[in-house]
């Protein structure tokens, strides 16, 4: 069974805002199959996945889908602020700031 595809005309005609609907077109002219690999070139892109996953995914699906994503964006938001306090303190001693 192949992949099913998903093409620019399609994120526009969901209402997809036009600058992510001209940077799909840009990256995959003729549409792509939707594949780990497209995914991950959209996300490198700066393509909105979690907007696509709510627009195009059937509702029991997409409550599959933000289901299982729910630990990973609470293990993240636990995280992110010592990520912030490390990379602000590299800086100031990079800079030779009093961070």
């Amino acid at each position: 069974m192949s992949a099913p595809r998903i093409t620019a005309d399609m994120l526009a005609d969901k209402k997809a805002c036009a600058d992510q609907v001209e940077t799909f077109r840009k990256l995959f002219p003729r549409g792509t199959p939707v594949t780990l690999a497209a995914a991950k070139r959209c996300v490198k892109a700066g393509l909105d996945l979690d907007w696509f996953a709510q627009a195009f995914l059937p509702p029991k699906a997409y409550a599959d889908y933000l289901a299982k994503r729910a630990p990973l964006l609470a293990d993240y938001l636990a995280k992110r602020h010592t990520l912030l306090v490390r990379a602000y303190r590299a800086a100031g001693k990079a800079s030779g700031g009093a961070a």
